[in-house]
């Protein structure tokens, strides 16, 4: 995985073919772990046939070059299932996961679920 920063991303997806009104959707999850709209947040779920009802002309022809951008610059464990996706959004996005791997308590919103939780899938309800 390369530079974790929004500049990065953004070069990223421009050069993966995101459509530029997704950036800032992609940025803050995977950043600060904001969730985005209902076809974002199908695609990072892996949610095939809702990230199809949902999405607008533009980006119903980008789901390649979407997954293709996760898969290649994305923590693997921010994306792919319903439970990673909840996981992210409540340990804080790569800051609070860099937060616990050095060691501070990052808030969870109320949630306790560590940033090892968040990988191995745990912490659901």
């Amino acid at each position: 995985m390369a530079e974790m920063s929004e500049s990065a991303l953004v070069s990223a997806m421009a050069a993966a073919g995101v459509p530029p009104g997704m950036w800032n959707g992609f940025v803050q999850f995977i950043l600060r772990g904001r969730p985005g709209g209902h076809f974002l947040n199908a695609v990072l779920s892996n949610d095939l046939k809702e990230a199809c009802n949902r999405a607008d002309d533009q980006n119903k022809h980008r789901l390649y070059e979407m997954m293709c951008f996760l898969y290649n610059n994305a923590p693997m464990v921010c994306f792919g299932s319903p439970e990673k996706f909840e996981n992210w959004c409540k340990i804080g996005g790569w800051e609070g996961f860099m937060k616990e791997a050095l060691g501070e308590v990052p808030d969870h919103g109320g949630d306790d679920v560590s940033a090892k939780q968040a990988a191995d899938g745990e912490g659901q309800d």
